[in-house]
């Protein structure tokens, strides 16, 4: 049976306290006690509870005030479920007169400051869920919880050493989640007071230490997270002990030594994650044979020796991270027969080539393999194109100056990010892209591709992230690039959300984009550091998402338009060492996310823009501009060139000293000389030391 998360393990807690006679707003009667609480704890907030107008409003007629019943008595308060309102401010410890609350749930508001000792020992209670708020202290020695059955206070602030004491008395407690807080020190001996626990999360804490023999004496226990902490020593051969253990995190620790040959003994295992440790030696054989696995995850170790994966015993194996470890030997041979495999991650050692039986692998969804030495990058796409449900592929520092392939019977059409970057390919785009109709994220980056962009990457309608930089390409951008912003029309999804994959969502309903996951990434085009040509176009304006926009190091010419300000959510523009000309359009002040601008080692002049940013850039932004002032620059001065006949009877003329060093190797800089005629003006030199204190060019007077 799949181990449940903690919320929806809570919930059906929930749901059994539900039919044990709780009713909603169905009694006018308010207990005295329980309307006093409520009202306090209304009154204390900073924004009012929709629903709960008028504090005469009968206790159980509030939304998400539950109450029992019983004959000839006032209805009681056992159920305040506030989750996800949008409340701010503090809780009053009023709440603590709900003497019979059963069910108190507070997550996902923004409520913070120190939770109220009191409301941690209401006799009654049994599910206790404040979860991603601001709450914070330590609150430890004042847990009296005895009926208490889920305690879920993650994503907060709370800290201080690790007391565990609502285990003293609380023998029904079957989920206990205290992660994403800054508690510090051991987990201590105590926990085995737990002795009904099914989950326990303590992951992205403080903690540090050996883990303790009590925590293996848990025997319910099903779910065991303790990632993302500074657990240290050898990862202990009693974990075996815990027999209904369905999921184990360790991962992000700094555990030594080896893996223990203790899997046989967790016949129910089918989540495994190790990576980020300091684990060596060779994997052991009850983990490599393990029939119930389906989820291993041993990356950025320092794991050695033959994978020895037995796909004939690991028949629900679906996700294999092993990247970043010492392995060696036929890996991809032994892989080859896990028909089951969605994802697989793999690096760091000689593979030689793809074998062709990776065609069998009919259920492969994301392959990474990085920094492997592969070799035949034709014969390898010759062989993924028939895993039709490939929508990820990451083949970085692979392929080492092989030549593109550019055979056009080459069809992905379920893949949506492609990632080959930093491997010196050479060639051109290939038009078997184009064929390619989910593709979200391309990366070329880092090769040696060389010919024009052509024009059908913009009919890539999904595309959202295109970085070709730091190759070769040359010619104008083509106007097709424009209809990439179709994306944000669009709703994406990916079944795999667990899985780390960079994946950009739409929020249905909401007018913006928000990221997902671990490394996802931003709405970008990135075509830095080649030998584009041309103007920039006013079509990349209607690129409305695009939040990343990088064409710096090219040989782009012509003025920065007005249409560029279309792309409202803008965070980075980077147009810098090009030859554009002319002056800064206002409008870009209109870009309100912009946070990164460069346009510096251009032709630009005029006043930099007032407004928006642009006063929070560095100068770095703007220099090598040789006729651009204002702030972050100096003040724009008048043309301090004066006619022959002045009060000294010479002629002055100043002149922008400008160093080409900093001009792209591919465009043709720009030289300035200085001519010195007649004899020097004293009240100009007296301006030539000042002023450059105020900006940062180097300016001759003659």
């Amino acid at each position: 049976m799949e181990v449940l998360p903690s919320s929806i393990l809570s919930s059906i807690i929930l749901a059994s306290i539900l039919k044990s006679g709780f009713i909603y707003c169905q009694s006018s009667d308010c207990y005295p006690q329980d309307f006093k609480a409520l009202n306090g704890f209304h009154e204390q907030l900073d924004t009012p509870i929709d629903g709960w107008d008028g504090p005469l409003l009968a206790c159980c007629k509030r939304i998400g005030v539950m109450c029992e019943s019983s004959a000839n008595t006032p209805s009681r308060v056992v159920g305040l479920i506030l989750g996800n309102r949008r409340l701010k401010g503090e809780v009053a410890d009023s709440l603590a007169g709900l003497d019979h609350l059963r069910v108190l749930n507070l997550s996902g508001n923004h409520l913070g400051g120190l939770f109220p000792a009191k409301l941690f020992q209401i006799q009654s209670l049994e599910v206790l869920d404040l979860s991603y708020n601001d709450f914070q202290g330590s609150f430890q020695d004042s847990l009296n919880l005895p009926s208490m059955k889920s305690f879920n206070i993650s994503y907060n602030k709370f800290g201080g050493p690790l007391l565990v004491t609502v285990c003293h008395n609380a023998s029904y407690i079957q989920t206990l989640d205290l992660s994403s807080n800054n508690f510090q020190g051991q987990i201590p001996a105590n926990i085995a007071n737990c002795s009904s626990l099914q989950q326990l999360f303590l992951s992205s804490n403080y903690l540090s230490g050996k883990l303790p023999g009590a925590l293996f004496q848990l025997q319910n226990l099903r779910e065991l997270h303790l990632g993302g902490n500074e657990f240290s020593g050898q990862f202990d051969a009693r974990i075996g002990n815990l027999v209904n253990l369905v999921k184990l995190d360790i991962s992000d620790n700094s555990f030594t030594g080896e893996i223990p040959d203790s899997f046989s003994r967790l016949v129910k295992l089918k989540h495994f994650y190790a990576d980020s440790n300091r684990l060596s030696g060779p994997l052991p054989a009850s983990l490599v044979n393990s029939p119930s696995l389906s989820h291993l995850r041993l990356s950025n170790n320092s794991l050695t020796g033959l994978i020895g994966i037995n796909c004939s015993s690991m028949i629900h194996i679906t996700d294999l991270h092993l990247r970043a470890n010492l392995f060696y030997g036929p890996i991809l041979e032994e892989l080859s027969t896990c028909h089951r495999l969605s994802y697989l991650s793999l690096g760091q050692y000689n593979a030689g080539k793809l074998p062709s039986s990776f065609r069998n692998l009919k259920a492969l969804k994301h392959l990474i393999i990085q920094n492997a030495s592969l070799l035949n990058f034709t014969a390898a796409l010759e062989t993924l194109k028939h895993c039709k449900s490939l929508t990820t592929l990451i083949l970085n520092r692979n392929f080492m100056n092989e030549e593109m392939p550019q055979k056009p019977n080459l069809q992905f059409r379920m893949l949506q990010t492609l990632i080959i970057a930093n491997s010196q390919l050479r060639g051109f785009l290939p038009v078997w892209l184009s064929g390619c109709p989910k593709l979200q994220v391309l990366d070329l980056s880092m090769n040696r591709l060389s010919g024009s962009i052509p024009l059908w990457i913009g009919m890539l309608n999904h595309l959202f992230y295109l970085d070709l930089s730091r190759n070769s390409l040359t010619g104008d951008i083509p106007g097709s690039v424009g209809s990439l912003g179709n994306f944000a029309n669009l709703n994406f999804s990916t079944e795999d959300k667990s899985s780390g994959i960079p994946i950009y969502l739409k929020t249905p309903g909401r007018q913006s984009l928000s990221y997902r996951h671990i490394g996802s990434l931003p709405p970008t085009i990135d075509l830095s550091t080649n030998k584009l040509t041309g103007p920039i176009l006013p079509d990349l304006g209607n690129i409305k998402w695009l939040h990343i926009l990088k064409l710096g190091n090219n040989c782009f010419s012509g003025n920065i338009l007005e249409a560029l300000s279309g792309m409202k959510n803008l965070e980075t523009m980077d147009l810098s060492l090009n030859n554009l000309s002319g002056v800064i359009p206002g409008s870009l002040t209109e870009l309100n996310f912009l946070s990164n601008f460069n346009v510096s080692y251009n032709e630009l002049h005029g006043e930099v823009p007032l407004g928006g940013q642009f006063q929070s850039f560095p100068i770095s932004s703007f220099i090598g501009n040789s006729d651009l002032c204002g702030l972050p620059l100096g003040p724009c001065l008048p043309p301090l060139v004066q006619p022959d006949q002045n009060h000294y009877g010479v002629r002055a003329v100043w002149k922008l000293e400008e160093s080409n060093q900093h001009r792209p190797a591919t465009c043709s800089g720009r030289k300035v000389k200085v001519s010195c005629l007649g004899s020097p003006n004293p009240l100009m030199v007296l301006v030539n030391t000042i002023v450059p204190l105020y900006i940062n060019f180097n300016f001759m007077i003659c």
